[in-house]
């Protein structure tokens, strides 16, 4: 529900702004932060899942009204790279914040261990939004294939 309610209705809410307006502060954080090599897998990680959920994003708002059943196929694909997206951009500013304790002399291990579980997620799990990208793009046609007499 909360996927189909993303795609079709919140995504082409007012032109799409609220998603573009994520996509323009995910850019900002990006730019404002490039310089900083501890950052740089976290920003390499963050700008390709933003643009795999911009791709994804204007697929949909081109195939979503042409058939609708694209938008109903790929919503589950769309809301996981959606989530992914946004997750790493939450361990972008956790690297970011643990960054600076370290640099700042605290010696603590918390923060050496984010940045070993961020990196975790940039390895083990951000790559997952390229698969969620791919299936979203497949379209309805698989998912529509049998007729209603088949259930």
């Amino acid at each position: 529900m909360q996927a189909l309610d993303l795609v079709g209705r919140k995504l082409g809410a007012h032109g799409g702004r609220a998603v573009m307006t994520f996509l323009a502060e995910i850019d900002a954080f990006v730019a404002d932060n490039g310089s900083d090599e501890t950052l740089k897998p976290f920003l390499d990680g963050l700008a390709g899942a933003k643009a795999q959920l911009l791709e994804g994003t204007l697929w949909l708002m081109q195939n979503g009204p042409a058939n609708p059943d694209n938008a109903g196929a790929g919503s589950m694909d769309y809301l996981r790279l959606f989530g992914l997206t946004g997750l790493a951009y939450m361990w972008a500013l956790i690297a970011k914040a643990a960054s600076a304790r370290i640099a700042a002399g605290d010696a603590d291990p918390f923060y050496a261990n984010k940045l070993i579980v961020g990196r975790y997620f940039l390895q083990r799990v951000l790559p997952d939004a390229g698969a969620a990208l791919t299936k979203l793009k497949a379209g309805a046609e698989a998912v529509m294939a049998l007729p209603d007499d088949a259930f």
